[in-house]
C-alpha cells in the first residue's frame, strides 16, 4: 500500500508529464497560416519533440536518442512546422521498425557558423535504391497496408525549402537516416 506521500509524487509526476505533452499538442496543432517566422531555440523544438515522443512511443520497443543542444542555437522558422516535420520522421521510423525487436530512432543536432543540420537515424534497414528518387513525391507511399498516403515526405520537404532548408535521404549510411539541413540564425 502506497503512502499518501508517494500517491501525491507519483500524481504530480504524472500532472507534469501531461502538461508537457499538452503544451508539444498544442505548438503541434497550431494554424501555421497566421504564425510568423521568428527566432526560435532549436531546443525548444526538441524539448516538444521528445514530450510528444514520450507519449506516442510508450507502447512501442523503440528507443529514442536526441542530442542535447545548446540554448543559444536559433533558427528562424514556425516552430510548429518545422516540430511537424522531425514528428513526422520520427513516426515513419516507428512504422518502419515494427517488428518486435529493440529498434531505436536517434536524432544528431550539427551546428556550423551558418547552419544546423539534423540527422534523424533509424535501426531500419533503409530505403530501396529504387526509392530514393521517389520518396519525396506527393502520393507516393510504402505503407497501403497502414492506410499510408504518402503526404509525409512530400509535405515534409515543402516545409523544409520554405524554410530556405533541405531534406534528403542519406544514401550512404548503413541504416535509414534523413538529413535536414537549416540556416543558423546569429
Amino acid at each position: 500500500n502506497l503512502s499518501s506521500q508517494a500517491t501525491l509524487s507519483i500524481i504530480e509526476n504524472q500532472t507534469l508529464e501531461l502538461n508537457g505533452t499538452i503544451q508539444a499538442l498544442s505548438c503541434f496543432t497550431q494554424d501555421t497560416g497566421n504564425q510568423n517566422y521568428q527566432a526560435y531555440q532549436v531546443q525548444n523544438i526538441i524539448v516538444h519533440l521528445r514530450a510528444l515522443l514520450e507519449d506516442h512511443c510508450k507502447n512501442h520497443l523503440l528507443s529514442i536518442y536526441i542530442n542535447d543542444v545548446s540554448e543559444d542555437i536559433k533558427i528562424n522558422c514556425k516552430p510548429s512546422e518545422i516540430l511537424q516535420v522531425f514528428f513526422s520522421l520520427f513516426e515513419n521510423a516507428l512504422d518502419a521498425n515494427e517488428n518486435g525487436k529493440e529498434d531505436w530512432v536517434k536524432m544528431g543536432v550539427y551546428t556550423s557558423s551558418d547552419k544546423i543540420k539534423f540527422c534523424i537515424t533509424d535501426s531500419g534497414n533503409g530505403v530501396e535504391e529504387f526509392m530514393e528518387d521517389i520518396i519525396f513525391e506527393p502520393s507516393y507511399t510504402t505503407k497501403e497496408s497502414m492506410g499510408g498516403t504518402g503526404v509525409g515526405l512530400s509535405v515534409s520537404k515543402e516545409l523544409i525549402e520554405s524554410h530556405k532548408g533541405k531534406i534528403f535521404y542519406n544514401t550512404k549510411s548503413k541504416y535509414s537516416q534523413f538529413v535536414i539541413t537549416l540556416p543558423r540564425l546569429h
